[in-house]
């Protein structure tokens, strides 16, 4: 658990060095600020609606909810990814950066709270429409590093 909190704090020392160093250079966001989107993998780990937004220029939040499985007997999976994220980037071309928590719900699972990472090519047109973003989203846990975890998302901003 050393190791997590460890990279964790070197994580966030990295993503607030990268706001400096962007705020330098174009200290407004360019484009649309709210995006719903629905996405496969990445960091809900399953399929999860997603809400997106901007909360001080370039930094954002997320929050999703996604379930897989049988609703009738409970036979599920239930994914809730909490993000905060950061763009770099503009024209409707963004990096996207981020950490956060997933809480998985379902009795299979060893550990059900996953740190979660975001390294995401992002297309959002600046004045607001479809929008989609590809990356990969290493997931980290008890006993559990993933660092090529796919992800794609597609959605609307606006």
């Amino acid at each position: 658990m050393k190791n997590t909190t460890l990279l964790f704090i070197l994580f966030i020392i990295f993503l607030l060095s990268q706001i400096s160093i962007s705020a330098q250079d174009n200290k407004d966001f360019d484009g649309a600020e709210t995006a719903v989107f629905v996405e496969g993998l990445g960091n809900g780990l399953t399929f999860t609606f997603n809400y997106d937004t901007r909360i001080l220029n370039r930094l954002g939040i997320r929050a999703g909810i996604g379930y897989v499985g049988d609703i009738s007997d409970g036979d599920g999976i239930t994914s809730i990814p909490l993000m905060i994220n950061y763009l770099l980037g503009d024209g409707g071309n963004y990096f996207e950066i981020g950490v956060g928590t997933t809480i998985i719900t379902g009795d299979f699972l060893d550990s059900n709270v996953f740190l979660t990472f975001s390294f995401m090519y992002r297309r959002q047109p600046p004045n607001g429409g479809f929008m989609w973003k590809a990356g990969f989203a290493p997931i980290l846990a008890e006993g559990v590093f993933i660092p090529y975890f796919p992800g794609v998302s597609l959605g609307y901003s606006f």
